[in-house]
């Protein structure tokens, strides 16, 4: 099917130039399969030059919103959030994963299974929070429960589990586009900091596993399991006055 795909990429990359550029549909079509292939470097740049090509208001924002997604494949996090960006400046209402007149998208932070983490500035407390999309089909999980941890974890205040501020649907009519907000902690994980500084001193790793306990009692008291404890979903910051 690779093959496939790379044949026919071949032969739309062999017609003339102004053939091309008659055909935004066809190049559209080319990004799409390139994705689903796996090119995503390909599948950025023509979805891109789509974009360039189209004069509907609605086909431009949609070619913007893909190349956001093959980007974001490529862990291109600073093209991916430009070109999301120009997908909801065109049509918002189709393409915001969240509340962006609230929370302004700075840049993004990672992307997985899970769906895509944000930073942003809340525009009316004026400081730095993180807002993360839920992708209901990668999940394993009924979202509304993860919504409703999201709110129990509100109730929660510990200073080893990072504060959930909000949560909610981006079009709740249609409970469509879940996410929820959390405070920003300046931090790496853990599994990064080993890598780069080698393996904590007996002293190091007694004050983080303690206070990674703490956070985990804490939470189980309000009936709330983590399920998946390791090292790079523990975020940690070292200075003067020690490790959090």
């Amino acid at each position: 099917e690779r093959q496939l795909v790379k044949q026919v990429v071949a032969r739309y990359r062999s017609l003339p130039e102004n053939e091309k550029r008659k055909t935004p549909a066809l190049l559209y079509a080319i990004g799409k399969l390139e994705v689903v292939a796996g090119y995503f470097d390909a599948a950025q740049k023509d979805f891109q030059q789509v974009a360039t090509l189209v004069e509907d208001t609605a086909a431009k924002a949609e070619a913007h919103f893909n190349a956001y997604h093959a980007a974001l494949e490529r862990e291109d996090r600073t093209t991916a959030l430009k070109e999301l960006l120009d997908a909801i400046r065109l049509e918002a209402k189709r393409f915001a994963p969240f509340p962006v007149g609230k929370y302004r998208p700075q840049r993004i932070l990672g992307a997985g299974g899970f769906g895509v983490a944000f930073l942003c500035r809340h525009m009316e407390l004026k400081d730095d929070v993180v807002v993360k999309t839920l992708a209901n089909d990668e999940l394993g999980r009924d979202v509304a429960d993860v919504l409703n941890e999201a709110r129990m974890l509100i109730q929660l205040d510990h200073p080893s589990i990072i504060s959930v501020l909000d949560c909610g649907y981006t079009i709740p009519a249609e409970k469509a586009r879940p996410y929820f907000v959390m405070k920003f902690f300046d931090g790496v994980d853990l599994k990064e900091y080993v890598e780069k500084n080698g393996l904590l001193s007996p002293e190091d790793l007694i004050a983080v596993a303690c206070q990674i306990a703490e956070g985990l009692q804490a939470a189980h008291s309000k009936g709330l399991l983590h399920r998946d404890v390791k090292p790079a979903n523990i975020l940690v910051r070292k200075n003067d006055c020690g490790w959090k």
